[in-house]
């Protein structure tokens, strides 16, 4: 029963957001007016939580923060927390999003601001770095669902193993860069 109030969450937050961008609004207000009767109808109330999130029965949509620490370093890392509140300020443009780069201090005892110091443009080795994170969060992402919505058969596990260890492969070769160009102390 778990897995069907995690599938309602899911359709009455799509729902919510369609109507909340007025994307085809008239369908999705009848589709989130659907929802709450198929809940309605297993006896589950749904009520609003934080950020408008539905509640099924005391089941809700898991915070994407909390996620993303999850994947990428553990829940004390507090990484995802920090990346998704910094991406979505750039995203919609509040103070903090765009004076971040303007604002720093001065770590280093140069008399620079660290912002000053930032390069311009990238190198292949931070592609590489990013693909490599992208990738895992991507690959444990789909596998979380998987599992959430019990499609995790062996085709998926297979998949997800051939995932990993292309993951490993970028790794080796991003250790072999790094290396041969003495950066991280290799």
């Amino acid at each position: 029963m778990e897995r069907v109030k995690r599938g309602l969450c899911e359709q009455l937050y799509s729902a919510m957001e369609q109507v909340r961008l007025r994307l085809e609004p008239e369908q999705a207000q009848e589709r989130l007016k659907r929802w709450k009767q198929d809940a309605a109808s297993c006896g589950w109330t749904v009520s609003s939580g934080v950020g408008g999130k539905s509640i099924v029965y005391g089941v809700s949509r898991p915070s994407i923060p909390e996620g993303i620490d999850q994947l990428m370093l553990g829940e004390e890392s507090r990484i995802g927390r920090t990346q998704w509140s910094y991406r979505s300020a750039v995203t919609h443009a509040t103070w903090y999003g765009l004076v971040q780069p303007f604002v720093s201090r001065d770590d280093s005892g140069t008399g620079i601001p660290d912002a000053a110091r930032v390069a311009i443009g990238t190198t292949s080795s931070a592609v590489n770095a990013q693909a490599i994170c992208v990738l895992r969060c991507v690959r444990k992402t789909a596998s979380a669902r998987f599992r959430l919505m019990a499609w995790d058969d062996e085709e998926w596990a297979e998949t997800a193993r051939a995932a990993e260890a292309f993951e490993g492969t970028l790794i080796v070769g991003a250790a072999q860069v790094a290396a041969r160009s003495g950066i991280g102390g290799a």
